[in-house]
């Protein structure tokens, strides 16, 4: 019996220690959003490796109709500009802050992960709108509209939309990426590990 009680206590206190640690973790991301929303952050920079990392894109949700979106901004040791997605249409005040600070209007790079709003909204301004604004090389792998069109009902209209905008001359160079490809720009190597599959 006394053996049953330690067994059940020792499973009690693992339960409690796992439970505070995920309470922390939500305490300490509910502090950075809070943060974020205080100072008015939208983008959050680090330094790694002779690197910039800037994320930006849903850091500041609660002021931003509560979307949710995923975009990074790196400047190389030498200064090349490589923009990753770039958040939603929201983020596109923010993207643009950045290319006018770090560019001339010229983006190096641009890679597309994939075409849902939340990750291609802010670059689909950057290419529809009016500005002077140019992509002089973009790296994707997007399946066709009648795929996304009959297979993917929540993401069509922006998936559309990218494949559009993709067409648009303000890109000079298009890569169409391939499964293990390895990008080097500067002092990154970018590895693709997967691309668009029509199977899935």
């Amino acid at each position: 019996m006394l053996k049953k009680v330690k067994i059940t206590l020792l499973i009690i206190i693992i339960v409690l220690l796992i439970g505070t640690g995920i309470y922390g973790i939500r305490i300490f991301e509910n502090k950075l959003a809070e943060k974020c929303v205080n100072e008015d952050l939208i983008a959050l920079e680090k330094e790694v490796e002779g690197m910039k990392v800037t994320i930006f894109g849903g850091s500041n949700e609660k002021t931003r109709n509560n979307v949710r979106s995923m975009g990074y901004m790196i400047r190389t040791k030498n200064g090349e500009v490589i923009f990753i997605d770039g958040g939603d249409w929201v983020d596109y005040d923010v993207v643009t802050s950045y290319i006018n600070k770090y560019t001339d209007g010229m983006i190096d790079h641009w890679i597309v992960t994939h075409g849902h709003s939340d990750h291609v909204g802010a670059l689909r301004d950057v290419i529809n709108k009016d500005n002077n604004y140019k992509i002089e090389n973009i790296y994707y792998n997007l399946l066709t509209e009648e795929w996304y069109k009959n297979n993917d009902a929540r993401g069509y209209e922006s998936e559309k939309g990218i494949l559009d905008a993709l067409k648009s001359d303000k890109i000079l160079n298009r890569v169409i990426c391939e499964e293990n490809q390895k990008i080097k720009i500067d002092n990154l190597e970018i590895d693709i590990l997967r691309v668009a599959n029509p199977e899935i």
